[in-house]
């Protein structure tokens, strides 16, 4: 192959292929968790007695590994992602132990509570079956697919 062949191939090598290519993980599971404070009635985040609490029914969900989290959209349940239905937790403890433990869109089983704004303030869901059967056997709000 001559210098100047060579030259045309990596032309022709963009990173803008000539033909659209698409991809899509496949959920997990069929139904979606999400979770939110704004569904909670007010809580006081300063109430020393809420974070033993929210410590004793951590260890009682006796969560091992890790669990991959996403932001929450509404479209993810009407758009075709595969998702039959959404389980919104309205579980005080559930609500505060998942988003008070997620960083960076992962909850580590390990990982130690902050009750801070910043972190209460997202929008999270799974897929996780572990985490959607946690949600199933508390209190939820449902939403199925249209």
């Amino acid at each position: 192959m001559s210098a100047l062949d060579r030259a045309g191939l990596l032309h022709n090598m963009s990173t803008r292929p000539s033909t659209p290519v698409t991809w899509r993980l496949r959920p997990l599971s069929a139904s979606i968790a999400w979770f939110e404070i704004g569904v909670l009635p007010q809580v006081h985040l300063d109430d020393p007695a809420l974070a033993t609490d929210l410590e004793t029914s951590w260890a009682g969900y006796a969560l091992r590994g890790a669990v991959n989290l996403f932001p929450w959209s509404a479209t993810l349940l009407r758009e075709d992602h595969g998702y039959r239905e959404a389980l919104r937790s309205v579980d005080r403890s559930l609500v505060l132990n998942v988003l008070g433990r997620a960083r960076s869109q992962l909850l580590l089983a390990t990982t130690p509570l902050a009750l801070e704004p910043g972190l209460l303030d997202q929008r999270l869901a799974t897929d996780d079956e572990r985490i959607v059967r946690l949600v199933r056997a508390s209190r939820h709000e449902r939403e199925v697919a249209r």
